[in-house]
């Protein structure tokens, strides 16, 4: 899986768009077929950017990647 692409997507912007969860994909270069399962990991890294404090919070909202620094 490849959810790498998202700490820098929203390092580098200061108040970032939510995204599509497709464009993220795309963006990320990940390869995954399955949307639930994109869903799935993108929510868990969600998680760990929260954790590690890197946001104030990221979430996932009608396919669409939400976050806030």
């Amino acid at each position: 899986t490849k959810t790498s692409g998202y700490p820098d997507y929203f390092a580098t912007h200061r108040e970032p768009y939510p995204l599509k969860l497709e464009t993220f994909r795309l963006m990320c270069g990940s390869d995954s077929t399955r949307p639930k399962k994109w869903r799935e990991q993108v929510s868990e890294a969600c998680d760990e950017l929260r954790e590690n404090g890197l946001v104030d919070s990221a979430w996932i909202n009608d396919d669409l990647v939400h976050c806030k620094r």
